[in-house]
């Protein structure tokens, strides 16, 4: 009990510890914590280590806190991982740029395969987010498991990989997007599951309203609308 208590107020405590008691006394307790035999005391410090990358340094993330992230994707419990793949994004985004591009997109691909369904829906739901924090070089090596998992099995996977179909349209090279997204995303609005081609007209819309300029010089845009006219979603 006393040690779930601590793994959850460990990321508060960081807030108002002065930089060097965090590195001499909370990581070392997080580190231990971390290895907990208690899955659920490991899923709580997962809860934690955002707040203690947000005031660790760069280099201090990538001597402290990314080993635990890296243990955590292979971790035998698949609570952990869904934890983990929960709160991906916003890790990624306290880590920074060069961090999430040279170590962690590995990490997250890893997620994103995981044989448990759980842990892969929650995955692609920060995947949304996760591809706005990395370069267009990552983006495109991630995109084939992007366009396995519009084929996946899971009609929640299916749908949940339509808003990281609408985000990345803008962003990745025309000619990946023309010979490669182009064809997944007319295949998920024509999808079996109405809430998969419901869901991608949904964030289709809204990538529009929020990026006009991207889909306006895009021929994305005209083959979208096509697809959308040509098929019944009522």
């Amino acid at each position: 009990m006393v040690r779930r208590v601590i793994a959850t107020k460990i990321g508060e405590m960081a807030q108002v510890y002065e930089k060097e008691f965090i590195v001499s006394d909370l990581i070392p307790a997080f580190k231990q914590l971390s290895n907990d035999d208690q899955d659920l005391v490991r899923v709580l410090c997962l809860d934690s280590l955002n707040a203690l990358a947000r005031v660790l340094s760069r280099e201090d993330n990538k001597t402290h806190m990314l080993p635990v992230i890296i243990q955590s994707a292979e971790d035998k419990s698949w609570r952990v991982r869904l934890a983990l793949s929960h709160n991906f994004a916003e890790i990624a985004e306290s880590f920074g740029k060069e961090i999430t591009d040279l170590s962690l997109v590995q990490t997250f691909s890893t997620l994103l395969k995981d044989v448990e369904n759980d842990v892969k829906i929650e995955a692609v739901k920060s995947l949304s987010k996760f591809v706005k924090l990395i370069s267009a070089d990552k983006l495109t090596i991630l995109m084939p498991l992007i366009l396995s998992l519009a084929k996946d099995p899971s009609a929640i996977v299916r749908s949940s990989v339509t808003s990281v179909m609408a985000n990345i349209a803008g962003i990745v090279p025309k000619d990946l997007a023309y010979q490669k997204l182009l064809p997944s995303i007319n295949e998920l609005m024509r999808d079996d599951n109405q809430d998969v081609r419901q869901g991608y007209q949904l964030y289709t819309t809204q990538c529009y309203q929020s990026n006009q300029q991207v889909w306006r010089s895009s021929r994305l845009r005209n083959s979208a609308v096509h697809c959308a006219t040509a098929e019944d979603f009522d």
